[in-house]
């Protein structure tokens, strides 16, 4: 089985839940439900109330914005 890691879910009552993420090779062959089971999910999605939570935790799922060009690099354009 291919390697995988831990994420701390922010969870309803005292503490964290543990989700962990499965591999590419793992998210390929395991049972639906086991994988959503690792991921913290359902067939039904997460709940509102989980998406607030996993917002406050991980952010926006957005795109890093582009590196400015050094200005010597910016000079030779």
């Amino acid at each position: 089985m291919g390697s995988s890691w831990s994420v701390g879910l922010a969870a309803s009552g005292n503490g964290t839940v543990e989700a962990s993420l499965p591999s590419i090779s793992d998210a390929l062959t395991l049972p639906v439900d086991a994988l959503l089971e690792r991921l913290g999910s359902s067939l039904s999605g997460l709940s509102s109330r989980e998406v607030e939570r996993r917002l406050e935790v991980f952010g926006y799922n957005e795109v890093a914005g582009r590196r400015k060009r050094s200005l010597i690099i910016e000079f030779l354009y």
